[in-house]
């Protein structure tokens, strides 16, 4: 039986080419989903705090949850990071191919 009640979930370094559904996940807040094979991010769980994504083959980043406060998603191939939430305060994106960083959310580090 699934326990969708947890609050940290990792998929890290199982080879996935995308996540699976995790709406149901209503208390997640912390998702480590780094090192895998994944070019998209979907259906990420509204709550979610932490998102670790880093080492893997995304694009881009969009409709990240409102929620979001730490964003790792170094070593991808994301070219522009738009329309971050507000809300966040820690970024990682180092070794990607950004051609710009706009609008990033001020209480940034």
């Amino acid at each position: 039986m699934t326990d969708y009640t947890i609050e940290e979930l990792d998929l890290s370094k199982q080879g996935l080419t995308e996540l699976p559904d995790l709406t149901k996940y209503t208390n997640l807040k912390k998702l480590n989903c780094s090192c895998n094979q994944l070019t998209h991010l979907d259906n990420l769980p509204i709550n979610l705090t932490t998102l670790y994504c880093s080492v893997s083959e995304l694009t881009h980043l969009d409709n990240l949850p409102i929620s979001l406060t730490i964003l790792y998603c170094g070593a991808n191939l994301i070219t522009c990071l738009d329309n971050l939430p507000i809300g966040l305060t820690e970024l990682d994106c180092r070794a990607n191919q950004l051609t710009h960083l706009d609008n990033l959310p001020i209480n940034l580090t």
